[in-house]
């Protein structure tokens, strides 16, 4: 459950911004709204199940899936990949950030506790990172590191932080490199079961962006074959006012040079029959 995602100086974002999920303590004039998209956490928390992002063209809506992407991508790839951060691409048009690192900041629930993870890098080094927990209603770092040193760990709420250190304490070589993450290398030992869980939570989720996702093809395909989906679509479209009033499936075939052709079915292709 994500509450929010904070990012800066990152492509066309100078200053950090964040899209938060907490949802306003009002109520909608459709009260089928709350109940649909509103769903509570506890007393003083409720999260919203989806929101939209408004602008105009070059504005930069889509950088904010971006960043996203990025995020997720450098913390599942940070320990097997030295190039993860790669990915990285900083404000370009002002001098106040062209020596600065990128923030990345994921607030999100695993059951009852609440997390805040992130980390500050470019496109060579890890400059900072940090966990802090909310299990209850004080929220604790777990660990703060900078460069290549971790400088705080909770010795009594994150042993196997605590334990990875002891494990290390009389090696020569680093603990972890300065393009990799202390919470993926945790992950990746047997006893950082915390860490793993964080890890598995975060790659978990899920980016579609874009007409051209693939799996979406099949989503569309399916719906579209079903009678009841397809009037819901249908329904969707004509409110939004986009002068579409009929939705059809076309099968297409793909040929491969040197190769037989074959009929593509996981991939449907949607075409507006007819336009106002």
């Amino acid at each position: 459950m994500i509450e929010e995602f904070s990012f800066g100086n990152f492509w066309s974002f100078k200053d950090i911004q964040t899209l938060n999920m907490t949802a306003a303590k009002i109520k909608s004039k459709n009260t089928e709204l709350d109940h649909i998209n509103v769903f509570p956490i506890n007393n003083d928390l409720s999260l919203l199940k989806a929101k939209a992002i408004y602008g105009a063209n070059a504005s930069g809506k889509s950088n904010v899936i971006k960043a996203l992407v990025t995020f997720i991508r450098i913390i599942k790839d940070s320990v097997k990949e030295e190039k993860a951060l790669g990915l990285i691409d900083s404000f370009q048009l002002s001098t106040e950030t062209e020596d600065k690192p990128t923030f990345f900041q994921l607030i999100f629930r695993i059951g009852k506790t609440r997390y805040r993870y992130g980390f500050e890098a470019n496109d060579k080094s890890i400059k900072s990172e940090w966990l802090f927990s909310t299990p209850n209603k004080r929220e604790q770092p777990l660990f703060i590191r900078e460069g290549k040193l971790i400088v705080e760990i909770n010795q009594t709420h994150f042993e196997e932080g605590v334990m990875y250190q002891k494990l290390f304490e009389n090696s020569k070589d680093p603990i972890f490199t300065e393009t990799s993450m202390f919470l993926t290398h945790l992950s990746a030992t047997g006893f950082g079961k915390l860490s793993k869980q964080i890890v598995k939570t975060i790659s978990s989720i899920s980016i579609i962006s874009g007409l051209g996702h693939r799996g979406m093809y099949g989503i569309a395909g399916d719906s579209l074959s079903d009678s009841v989906k397809k009037k819901f679509i249908l329904n969707f479209l004509k409110k939004a006012d986009i002068a579409i009033n009929d939705l059809d499936l076309k099968k297409v075939w793909v040929i491969y040079p040197g190769s037989q052709s074959y009929q593509l079915n996981s991939k449907v292709f949607v075409t507006p029959l007819k336009t106002q």
